[in-house]
């Protein structure tokens, strides 16, 4: 197997580099068989054959190669979280002679992101999907670089009954991004949050929303992502935080423009008001303009939350 794998990428990078954009398809797939032969070379079940020691090189370009791989698996999560898992072996096995995550800082970031990501999708083992999230916080080199991997800590602490450690964390990274929540919240805060809020959205019709910006800072743009996983947690394990994280969401909307999570937003404050407040019409016409937010940025995978 790591023969054949091999000549593939040996073949491949013999290609003039002039022609690689007429032959992209048949390179890629070529290099997605390569990356399956080489990692098939390391399932050996044999315990009389040794096991097949690369050289850090090697392992950076198998790296890669399972990478794109990954990227190539369309919606055949098992594929690309094999790829993924095993671009992550070779990353670990270059570690044993150079640092990874300071020689191929985007590599390892992707990698981690990635297969965090897909193993919470597939639902696997929290306590791996934690750990992997832990190493991309702690070697990030910006806020920015460790936003996704909050995201899936949040969501992983969450789905694993640990509530009260997943708002922390919630917390932790929104004082970082600037958006620090009080210790303490009473009913006059709640009311002041929603109040400013009611404000906001109570100048804004479906025929606005159509000509709304749309949110183009990135690092706005992943806050909106953290806050709306948040959402739940929230609800659950720190309610009273609840309208504040909300009438954050909307705020942010309003000074940055929305983005796909302004509909969720939208739709959260439409539930409070009702809840809250008992205000029915007024959270039937902010429902209204959640789902034609909706429209309006195209999450359309967001339609069965916002409704």
């Amino acid at each position: 197997h790591l023969d054949i794998g091999s000549k593939i990428i040996a073949q491949v990078a013999s290609f003039p580099s002039d022609n690689h954009d007429v032959y992209k398809d048949l390179v890629d797939e070529a290099l997605i068989v390569a990356a399956d032969q080489i990692n098939l070379s390391r399932e050996k079940k044999d315990s009389a054959v040794p096991r097949v020691e690369f050289s850090p090189k090697q392992c950076i370009t198998f790296a890669k190669i399972n990478l794109k791989s990954a990227h190539k698996a369309g919606p055949d999560i098992d594929r690309a979280l094999r790829n993924l898992k095993f671009g992550l072996s070779f990353l670990r096995d270059a570690s044993k002679t150079i640092d990874h995550w300071k020689e191929h800082y985007n590599l390892s970031l992707s990698l981690s992101e990635e297969y965090a990501h897909a193993m919470f999708v597939k639902g696997g083992d929290s306590a791996e999907i934690i750990e992997c999230v832990n190493e991309i916080i702690d070697n990030a080199r910006c806020l920015e670089d460790s936003c996704k991997a909050y995201e899936v800590l949040i969501l992983a602490l969450y789905s694993s009954g640990k509530k009260l450690m997943a708002v922390d964390q919630a917390l932790t990274i929104l004082r970082k991004l600037n958006y620090p929540f009080p210790s303490q919240v009473d009913r006059q805060l709640t009311t002041d949050a929603m109040e400013t809020t009611r404000e906001f959205m109570t100048g804004l019709s479906i025929d606005d929303l159509i000509y709304y910006p749309l949110m183009t800072d990135e690092l706005s743009i992943q806050t909106m992502k953290i806050m709306d996983v948040s959402l739940m947690t929230f609800y659950k394990a720190a309610p009273a935080l609840l309208p504040l994280l909300v009438s954050q969401m909307i705020a942010l909307t309003s000074k940055r423009g929305c983005c796909n999570e302004s509909a969720t937003a939208f739709a959260a404050f439409a539930f409070l008001e009702m809840s809250l407040l008992g205000h029915f019409d007024n959270a039937y016409r902010i429902g209204m303009l959640a789902t034609s937010m909706l429209h309006h940025t195209g999450a359309s995978k967001l339609m069965a939350r916002v409704f």
